[in-house]
């Protein structure tokens, strides 16, 4: 009898690889065609922003840059610096931590090299004319577009080669087919990461059937549909310098998703892709460092793969955040002071609570926007959020909001629980933690693209419940399917009804800015913003009807700005010079007083001293003051906020000497003011006078004969350097002057 031999069982290689799913069933494959209900989806939401120009922060990255502007050839010093350097030239920006975000910037010179014709970069590249010239630029004055920069006394000192005239070119695009092209490639970067998020849930989440409608069923396919719906990416999309948030998300989302696919096959080449990803998304914007954790979290919850393998496959995504934190922290240097200014820092007065009630209640914001996002705007600036404290319900409520999920999300971490609410919490919770103000203060309360990526975290939390959850609450098939069918088309409906009609508010400047001060009145910048549109508008219009409508509404609006932040300097400036134009009709000087221009001149000078622009204004506002008293008070305070301002010292000594005969009083003033700018002739001629009232001939002659070399056919100058000459005995001298001083016109 033969014995039989035990069959052996096959032993797998240690090389040969295991097909691992996260489910008990995954189809290999699925339809194509979704990839084009996909792009379609995104190109129907989001057409029509290629029906609009530039607006908000686009002038930074684009319109306004002066390395965009050189195309291509640009390309190397938009890696070189600073993002923000293009714009305000190779200084330090007040922006807590800089900016560093060249990949998506270069993406823009090159659509600019290529679809912007000769004759128009022609016009650009004339304008681009270097001019080598040394800036004193003290940190606190480098803010709005309209600011205005003196030479100063303090500040970092750069030398660099800057356009003598780097102006907004968006008039000049928007005649080129360059911003048609623009929106363009953020619709169609928005579809491909659209693309990639479904296919990422495919991977991730259990797809019971593909058949026909029923495909609808999904978690995959309801994640991506609210995704791509949700009217809250509208800022991302619709704004060009939004391209940075699309580029940061896909390139972080293509690095996970070939992250698991190493895992799956073993194949070396999803290592590099890995890597290469993970470096496009961090140089398009700092935000991709947050996958560091997302990813690792993603394949505990969502994979069987150990923890071994979980760290290698985080490697290249580690190797190249590494490389762009290097790279960065050899652009972005230190030595940034504390900002002063609240629009840059809307914690700045609040105390320690306000503060932390504050930043708690933006997060219960975030999460209601999501919800709800109507009504949508670009500004959440002091006081649209308002200022918070633990007195607020509304605080309360969010604190409990969030430290319960993130208590269920430290639960479901559990390797028997492994519950896929939790990791949709954290997808929510970990990109929106580097944008919360909670470890870094990024300068503003909130905008609804920082919420960009977070929002995949609440769309996947509601495609579970509808798939996973709701099915053990409703057991009648039809009736679910009902439900379910009948709550996207009201949800999905009325997103893409809100998103196809916010679109069209970002057309260009004017129109998102005096459209969303509707909606954020009581922030100061929504409302200086529409003054600043509305003074734009009003200098290029030539009708005298239009133009007293746009300067009242520049008068309404940064009045409004005034009223909720005093010290706006920018806002002032504006408010003061409405005032002032309002004012000049007899009809209606008693309503547009010419004490509340100099008062808000003052007020601008008291938040910056070196405000040059405000000087002037308030040196022409004073002349038209018939009060002496009014006069001497305005610049006594002028003075008070800048005793060594020539302008200041010669104004109050004018007033003093020339109005109220206080000689003595004037001397010194005028003295000083002299010797802060050695070139004033003004102060020359009325210096030299001075000094001949009091008896000092010698030294009017001495300043009078000054002011004559340089400036010989003064007719100022000629008149009273003759009359004092005259006085001094010498009448053959004084005769020569006089006789010029009328061959020239004097009388």
């Amino acid at each position: 009898m033969r014995k039989q031999f035990p069959v052996k069982k096959p032993v797998t290689p240690k090389t040969a690889i295991k097909s691992v799913q996260p489910e008990k069933f995954i189809p290999s494959h699925f339809p194509n065609w979704i990839y084009v209900v996909i792009v379609a989806i995104c190109f129907a939401l989001y057409g029509n922003t290629m029906l609009n120009e530039y607006a908000l922060d686009d002038t930074m990255v684009l319109t306004q840059n002066e390395f965009v502007k050189q195309g291509i050839s640009g390309i190397p010093d938009i890696f070189k610096y600073d993002t923000f350097v293009g714009r305000y030239g190779e200084v330090i920006t007040n922006l807590p931590g800089g900016r560093y975000r060249p990949l998506s910037v270069a993406t823009l010179a090159i659509e600019y090299d290529l679809f912007v014709g000769s004759e128009v970069k022609k016009i650009v590249r004339d304008k681009l004319n270097p001019n080598v010239t040394q800036y004193t630029i003290p940190y606190h004055l480098l803010r709005e577009e309209q600011q205005q920069i003196d030479s100063l006394q303090q500040g970092i000192v750069f030398e660099k080669s800057f356009p003598k005239d780097n102006d907004d070119e968006a008039p000049l695009y928007i005649k080129t087919i360059l911003p048609y092209v623009n929106h363009f490639v953020n619709i169609l970067l928005f579809a491909i990461t659209a693309c990639f998020l479904f296919k990422l849930m495919w991977r991730l989440f259990l797809v019971r059937d593909v058949s026909g409608w029923k495909l609808l069923f999904n978690v995959p396919v309801i994640t991506t549909l609210l995704f791509v719906a949700h009217p809250v990416h509208v800022e991302a999309i619709a704004n060009i310098k939004g391209r940075d948030e699309i580029m940061t998300f896909l390139g972080s989302l293509m690095a996970l998703f070939y992250t698991l696919r190493w895992l799956d096959t073993r194949q070396r080449k999803y290592l590099l892709i890995t890597f290469l990803c993970f470096l496009g998304g961090a140089f398009s914007k700092e935000n991709a460092i947050t996958f560091l954790a997302l990813i690792p979290l993603t394949v505990y919850f969502c994979t069987p793969y150990k923890l071994k393998d979980n760290f290698i496959a985080l490697l290249p995504s580690l190797a190249a955040a590494l490389i762009f934190l290097i790279v960065r922290g050899s652009i972005i240097v230190g030595g940034i002071p504390e900002e002063t200014e609240f629009m840059n820092n809307p914690f700045l007065h609040m105390r320690v609570d306000e503060k932390w009630a504050s930043i708690i209640y933006v997060l219960g914001r975030y999460l209601w926007l999501l919800i709800f996002p109507h009504p949508l705007t670009t500004d959440y600036y002091p006081w649209h959020v308002p200022k918070s404290s633990f007195g607020d319900i509304e605080v309360w409520l969010s604190f409990v909001i969030y430290l319960g999920i993130f208590i269920f999300m430290l639960w479901s971490m559990s390797k028997k629980r492994k519950n896929k609410y939790g990791y949709a919490i954290a997808w929510f919770l970990i990109p929106l933690s580097i944008v919360s103000n909670v470890f870094v203060m990024i300068g503003t309360f909130m905008n609804e693209r920082f919420v960009y990526i977070s929002s995949v975290g609440f769309c996947l939390a509601i495609a579970i419940l509808l798939i996973q959850n709701m099915p053990n609450w409703i057991k009648n098939v039809s009736l679910y399917r009902g439900v379910v069918i009948g709550f996207l088309m009201i949800v999905v409906g009325l997103y893409s009804i809100k998103t196809i009609t916010r679109n069209p508010d970002w057309h260009n400047d004017f129109k998102l800015s005096t459209t969303d001060v509707k909606v954020s009145y009581n922030s100061a910048k929504a409302n200086y913003d529409a003054a600043r549109v509305y003074n734009i508008k009003m200098h290029s219009e030539t009708d005298s009807l239009t133009r007293n409508f746009y300067t009242r509404q520049i008068y309404k609006y940064s009045k409004r700005a005034v009223e909720i932040h005093p010290a706006y300097e920018n806002a002032l400036l504006l408010y003061a010079w409405a005032n002032n134009t309002l004012g000049m009709h007899p009809d209606s000087a008693s309503f547009y007083p010419l004490e509340k221009s100099a008062q808000a001149l003052l007020q601008a000078i008291r938040r910056n001293p070196n405000n040059s622009f405000a000087f002037n204004s308030l040196s022409t506002i004073t002349q038209g003051m018939n009060n002496v008293a009014q006069r001497v008070q305005v610049w006594e305070e002028a003075y008070a906020y800048a005793p060594n301002r020539a302008e200041t010292n010669y104004q109050l000594a004018c007033i003093y000497g020339k109005e109220m005969g206080l000689l003595e009083k004037s001397l010194p003033l005028f003295e000083k003011s002299l010797s802060l700018n050695s070139n004033q002739i003004n102060v020359m001629i009325d210096l030299g006078v001075l000094y001949g009232m009091m008896g000092n001939n010698l030294k009017a002659v001495e300043l009078l004969t000054k002011a004559y070399v340089a400036e010989p056919n003064n007719l100022a100058v000629l008149k009273n350097l003759a009359t004092v000459y005259k006085h001094l005995g010498n009448e053959q001298y004084s005769m020569q002057l006089f006789e010029q001083y009328y061959n020239l016109g004097g009388r």
